[in-house]
């Protein structure tokens, strides 16, 4: 099966990676504003060093879903440059973090079903968000078979999404949490306590219960890496928001490559985009990675 496969721009590739993959290069975009006014993140140290410094105040980023213009520009494109016989996959963010996205997505695809009979549109949700979506996007685009459905829903079970924090203002105020979980989040950040968070298949952002004072927590996701990663997991994606986080990052790459025995050319560093970070801010930090049985 010949395949045009593209997804959102939550999920943090950037136009190289997803070239390097063979995804479609053009994401269905969303936009981040703040004080109604579009964010330009062309520069992402940048946009973190201004969130620190207060310019984006927590509560005050909102993201807008991706609009119909900007996917069909896609569709229309995709078209004009495939065969006939090439199916086109539309690989979704979990529509728990974008419903809207999603949505418009979705019945972007079912217009253009009826307009152009002869062709195949699929839309795939991908139960992941940032960096988890770039690890399903990195094994969906090596598919070629002629079932990419259930294949994405098999693989989606397996991309694992580890979180932490150091400062939950911006989780607290981003209306995703019940009131108890916001005293714990005021609770951790006064104490200086990092937590094990998680992005189930189904469902927001979780605490498994586990809380860590300084580094420990980046040596027990190094272990969990180790004994529970898939035979095939030579993607694994660490994510980082401003530059205090990065040199925990680089520390959790070497943590791996220890504990795990995984080449530093196999770990990407990179940071995690605005979309997440206008609910998360600067000081959150993430490791994505295909594991072997359920990450349900």
């Amino acid at each position: 099966m010949k395949y045009a496969i593209f997804t959102d721009s939550t999920s943090d590739l950037t136009r190289e990676e997803c070239e390097q993959f063979g995804i479609w290069p053009e994401l269905f975009t969303q936009e981040v504003t703040c004080y109604g006014n579009q964010v330009d993140f062309s520069d992402a140290d940048g946009f973190y060093a201004a969130m620190d410094r207060g310019e984006y105040p927590a509560g005050e980023l909102k993201t807008a879903s991706g609009n119909y213009e900007a996917i069909t520009k896609i569709l229309d494109d995709i078209i004009a440059q495939t065969e006939e016989d090439t199916t086109i996959v539309y690989a979704s963010t979990s529509p728990y973090i974008s419903s809207s996205t999603v949505t418009v997505g979705e019945n972007a695809l079912k217009e253009y079903q009826e307009k152009y009979p002869n062709r195949k549109f699929i839309h795939i949700d991908s139960h992941c968000v940032s960096g988890g979506q770039a690890v399903f996007m990195y094994y969906l685009a090596k598919y070629g078979g002629d079932d990419i459905e259930s294949y994405a829903e098999e693989l989606s079970k397996h991309c694992v999404h580890l979180f932490t924090l150091r400062d939950f203002r911006y989780a607290r105020k981003s209306g995703r949490f019940n009131i108890a979980e916001r005293i714990a989040m005021m609770a951790m950040t006064q104490l200086k306590i990092s937590p094990w968070m998680y992005f189930p298949l189904e469902g927001q952002l979780s605490m498994n219960g586990q809380v860590f004072k300084g580094d420990k927590l980046l040596h027990e996701w190094a272990k969990y890496i180790a004994n529970n990663r898939a035979d095939d997991a030579n993607y694994i994606r660490v994510c980082y928001g401003g530059a205090a986080e990065k040199s925990r990052a680089e520390k959790l790459i070497r943590l791996i490559m220890k504990y795990a025995d995984i080449p530093e050319e196999n770990i990407y560093l990179v940071h995690i985009g605005p979309i997440i970070a206008s609910h998360t801010g600067s000081t959150v930090l993430a490791v994505f990675f295909k594991q072997e049985n359920d990450r349900t």
